[in-house]
């Protein structure tokens, strides 16, 4: 046999021979995995079947990785406290026997009123014009104690700005300053008292000097 042909036929064992290897190989790395089938228990016979453990349930299994968890906390801020308000007693009653008794019932109140009309007409006809609207006029009444005695004497007085319509501050200033002509008798009584009275004007004319609101406040 000349050269080639022998180089041809050996070339060709050495591929046979490799393709075998590789075939022989190939099936013993991909041998198919037999599953284990778990063992049965050995039952005496007439003896029950003995039952096989379940599977562990998915809340029994572990969690990777679990996350703590966190309660939000809101925090706590301080609520401003609101001022006292006045006790207020309705018209007619005087509170618990018990209690200390305000300087001036409310009638007694409306009664020392009624002198400060003439007044309110003076300082109307001071301002020099015809003014209409409202004025909301505040006074405390308490008891004071001097040389002469005790007293009840209206103590401080002031314009309440929510609900007064009326505009000049000389008439303002000269209406709430009646008050301090207001008269009380000596009474029993100790705690101070708030009022709120309300004055309304047309056209330069009074048509009401009117207390509609008040309350003990020390």
């Amino acid at each position: 046999m000349s050269g080639p042909r022998l180089l041809a036929l050996g070339f060709a064992a050495v591929l046979a021979l490799g393709v075998a290897l590789w075939w022989f190989t190939r099936g013993t790395l991909e041998a198919p995995t037999v599953p284990r089938v778990p063992e049965q228990p050995i039952v005496a016979a007439g003896q029950p079947p003995v039952p096989s453990e379940p599977p562990p349930s998915p809340r029994d299994e572990p969690i990777a990785n679990p996350r703590p968890t966190t309660t939000a906390v809101r925090p706590s801020v301080p609520v401003p406290s609101m001022p006292v308000a006045p006790m207020v007693v309705p018209e007619g009653g005087s509170g618990s026997a018990t209690r200390p008794q305000p300087v001036a019932q409310l009638t007694v109140i409306r009664e020392a009123t009624v002198p400060t009309d003439d007044l309110i007409r003076a300082c109307i006809k001071q301002s020099g014009g015809k003014p209409s609207g409202r004025a909301i006029l505040t006074f405390i009444v308490a008891k004071k104690h001097d040389a002469t005695g005790d007293k009840i004497e209206v103590e401080t007085t002031a314009v309440e700005e929510e609900g007064t319509t009326i505009t000049n501050p000389e008439l303002l200033e000269c209406m709430h300053k009646t008050a301090y002509a207001m008269k009380f008798p000596i009474g029993e009584g100790s705690r101070a008292v708030f009022a709120k009275r309300r004055v309304t004007m047309d056209n330069g004319i009074l048509s009401e000097n009117w207390v509609y609101e008040w309350g003990q406040i020390r």
